[in-house]
């Protein structure tokens, strides 16, 4: 597991295109996204059988029926999910509410 401290930077992107959380925080190298999100704010989480928990609400906004949290890692869609990408570098997680 990789030591020491990564610079890690959340923002969260509501429907409206309105940033209702953007935090700075160093945390341990090593750490998945999905317990740094636990300290941050609070989330709600849904378990799909071999995918892991996805995060259907933020900070009280929860994703509906037509829309999801889009996951972004350096501004690029992330290929895993939250409770499976672990930090390793300084690195910018961004969330969105999208429309499917």
């Amino acid at each position: 597991m990789a030591s020491g401290k990564a610079d890690v930077s959340i923002k969260v992107i509501d429907g409206a295109g309105e940033t209702v959380l953007d935090k700075a925080v160093e945390v341990a190298k090593g750490r998945y996204v999905i317990s740094v999100m636990r300290e941050l704010t609070e989330i709600e989480t849904t378990e799909y059988s071999g995918m892991g928990e996805f995060i259907t609400s933020i900070a009280g906004i929860s994703s509906g029926e037509t829309s999801y949290w889009g996951f972004y890692i350096n501004g690029e869609y992330a290929t895993v999910g939250a409770g499976f990408f672990l930090i390793g570098e300084d690195v910018e997680i961004t969330w969105k509410l999208e429309e499917m």
